[in-house]
């Protein structure tokens, strides 16, 4: 329910600014502390997994940074939107496709985030974490997330459950 209440609001948001001010305060904070974990240089890559149809973060991400970054949804129709609200704003260096996660190329980026909505199984995870360079950082938000961090590394065991 919860994936589907996200999908209507951001598509709403893709089309009516009353909606991104909304988000924005939300995301803003999220991201100034992701950003602030990061510790980005301008050749860094981002790789966003769960963009939908308005990937503020993303665009956040960049705004904030100047660092590329690229997005990737598995619903064909959040990825037009996206395209279009990405467009709208003319950010050259945010990049969005379709993708599903068990088949994206993590390769060449030097930071991944996967967004609270996309569901991760074990076996996915293990095959980004085992895919991934050594120095990439990984972070899956999650609900309630209370300690905000890069926790997951190539090297991390993985946890049933």
């Amino acid at each position: 329910m919860f994936v589907l209440i996200t999908k209507i609001y951001e598509y709403l948001a893709s089309w009516f600014p009353f909606f991104i001010t909304l988000q924005m305060k939300y995301y803003k904070k999220l991201v100034q502390k992701e950003l602030a974990l990061m510790d980005l240089r301008i050749s860094d890559r981002i790789l966003f997994i769960g963009g939908g149809a308005a990937p503020i973060s993303a665009a956040l991400y960049h705004q904030n940074s100047g660092v590329e970054v690229h997005v990737i949804d598995h619903d064909p129709w959040m990825v037009v939107s996206a395209k279009r609200y990405m467009k709208k704003r003319a950010y050259d260096r945010v990049h969005v496709r379709c993708g599903a996660l068990k088949d994206v190329d993590v390769t060449g980026y030097t930071h991944i985030v996967i967004a609270k909505q996309v569901t991760v199984d074990k076996a996915c995870l293990t095959r980004i974490l085992k895919d991934i360079a050594p120095a990439t950082k990984v972070l899956v938000r999650r609900k309630n997330q209370k300690n905000l961090g890069f926790g997951l590394t190539r090297t991390t065991e993985l946890v049933a459950g």
